[in-house]
């Protein structure tokens, strides 16, 4: 029930009273965007086919900051119905792609052969940009994850524009193609329960702070420490002060490490401060640096030298890889690792003269083995095929009884070739294995002479004449 005092007011007073608690409110509960928020706050460049340059101008509200004609919209350009699903939009391979295998920063045209173990950036073909009350994510799709592909996750900060690079690892034995529009990630949209108060924009154009210097003996050596530490682009030095543009973690856990001093690392907390409470318009928005915001190529993700050393001969040989190990590697080849991928002609020339040999040795040792049991074999089947024939013929038995004397005379036939052929393989003693084991090429060759001599002599020949036509 209403208090007198409330009885006492106005209508208008009451409503006024009510739309003051309704602002209060939150305005949005935050959430994914579903595939009818997809067509309600898209722009879509078909639908200014009869506006000449209104899209562009759409584009140029994001790089501008312009949020109030913005809104709640956003933009995935080129876009394509068929890419929707029902609360995410599948993303598509651009025409550049990175190989951080490569020596030098080279980026490819595709289509592209990604090998086992190679991991590639790929630049996406749809430009997006996102006003400050949404987020994204770019989840992999299975179609790619099936053949032994891992995608990186990406996120997409709001106010982000410009096209996306997501790194891709061949984990398969196979090598995969990576083609121009091929569906590969997921992007899905979130709604903040509030906008955003920290925007992305492009370093060059943030705001300075300065921080006076002390007079320390670092301040005459302090700009060639920040180039050497690589810190230029946030920081540098203008007379006694310095000058901070761009401050990230990484920035300032390095500029505390170039001297221990207390006087320094004060300074270093005062220009901290400065920069988090500095605003790039007005009072509201604090501004990040983003090397690669409005990124429409790989340029910006991939220019610089290679970290770390490449795999090289000298390198493997000082890792002392014993004989088995390389044994085992030739066996597991084709798995996804980088040895493999990029192994050394040396390598390759140990497998060739040691371990090929003795591979072709042991085939060559169980050849002659092959050989009299597939004789054998046949030979049973033949006599047993005359046998049978014999006694259809000439006795005139039934269908029935033919069974009956085919069981009957295999065992017959069995014995009669074991008398015919010679005994079975001899056994080496342990002794004798070692000494084949220590000389694989060797023993192959006397095993395969053993093996003749167990044989008649025309039996002898056919072996012989087969075991030169197989080397």
């Amino acid at each position: 029930m209403m208090s007198r005092a409330e009885n006492n007011k106005t209508l208008e007073e009451r409503v006024a009273v009510l739309e003051a608690k309704i602002k209060e409110l939150p305005t949005r509960t935050g959430g994914m965007l579903s595939s009818k928020d997809f067509k309600q706050f898209l722009i879509m460049r078909e639908k200014y086919t009869n506006e000449p340059g209104e899209f562009d101008k759409q584009c140029d509200a994001f790089r501008k900051r312009e949020w109030s004609k913005i809104g709640r919209k956003f933009i995935i350009d080129p876009y394509d119905e068929l890419n929707l699903t029902p609360f995410s939009y599948d993303l598509s391979i651009g025409n550049e792609i990175f190989s951080v295998r490569k020596r030098d920063p080279m980026r490819e045209r595709l289509p592209y052969n990604i090998t086992p173990g190679e991991t590639v950036i790929v630049l996406t073909k749809e430009f997006i940009a996102l006003p400050r009350c949404y987020s994204a994510t770019v989840w992999p799709r299975f179609n790619l994850v099936r053949e032994g592909v891992f995608q990186s996750m990406v996120k997409i900060d709001p106010t982000w524009y410009g096209k996306l690079g997501v790194a891709m690892t061949n984990l398969s034995p196979r090598t995969i193609q990576l083609s121009e529009g091929m569906a590969f990630g997921t992007l899905i949209l979130y709604e903040l329960s509030s906008d955003t108060d920290v925007e992305l924009q492009d370093p060059d154009q943030l705001q300075q702070v300065r921080v006076e210097i002390p007079d320390i003996p670092i301040r005459n050596t302090l700009q060639q420490s920040l180039i050497e530490h690589k810190l230029t682009n946030v920081c540098w030095v203008e007379e006694k002060s310095l000058v901070v543009r761009g401050l990230k973690k990484s920035s300032y856990e390095t500029l505390r490490k170039i001297d221990g001093s207390k006087p320094w690392l004060e300074t270093v907390e005062q220009a901290k401060k400065k920069w988090l409470e500095s605003r790039h318009d007005d009072d509201s928005k604090r501004s990040i640096g983003m090397e690669a915001l409005g990124m429409d190529d790989l340029k910006e993700l991939v220019e610089g030298p290679p970290k770390g050393k490449p795999l090289e001969k000298n390198r493997i040989k000082e890792e002392g890889v014993s004989d088995d190990r390389l044994y085992d590697v030739a066996v597991e080849y084709g798995k996804p690792f980088d040895l493999i991928a990029n192994i050394p002609a040396f390598i390759v020339e140990k497998i060739e003269k040691g371990f090929a040999p003795r591979l072709e040795a042991e085939v060559g040792a169980m050849f002659p083995q092959i050989v009299q049991l597939t004789l054998r074999v046949l030979a049973l089947l033949s006599l047993i095929g005359v046998a049978v024939g014999l006694a259809a013929k000439y006795f005139d038995i039934k269908a029935t009884w033919l069974g009956v004397v085919a069981v009957l005379t295999i065992p017959t036939m069995l014995l009669a070739l074991v008398f015919i052929f010679g005994k079975f393989p001899q056994v080496h003693s342990e002794k004798e294995r070692k000494i084949h084991s220590e000389t694989p090429s060797i023993s192959a060759e006397n095993a395969t002479i053993e093996e003749l001599y167990h044989f008649p002599a025309f039996v002898r020949i056919l072996l012989w004449v087969l075991t030169r036509m197989k080397k």
